[in-house]
């Protein structure tokens, strides 16, 4: 986990950023990522985990497509 107000990485279970003194109780939790290929480019794209079926464009070729998480 990074710290949000300095970018620190903070050890796991550390309760305060050891750079700049702030808690660590007020950051969300980090959040999870599935990863997926686009079928023309092969471009990795990173989604969100736990959105169930979505629609993505491919920043570099701009196909679109359907994945299921």
């Amino acid at each position: 986990m990074f710290c949000r107000s300095c970018g620190t990485a903070i050890p796991a279970g550390g309760k305060f950023c050891p750079s700049c003194g702030k808690p660590v109780s007020a950051q969300a939790p980090e959040q999870k990522y599935n990863y997926f290929f686009c079928s023309q480019c092969g471009q990795k794209l990173r989604v969100p985990a736990g959105k169930g079926k979505i629609e993505i464009s491919c920043p570099v070729c701009r196909n679109r497509f359907i994945v299921q998480d």
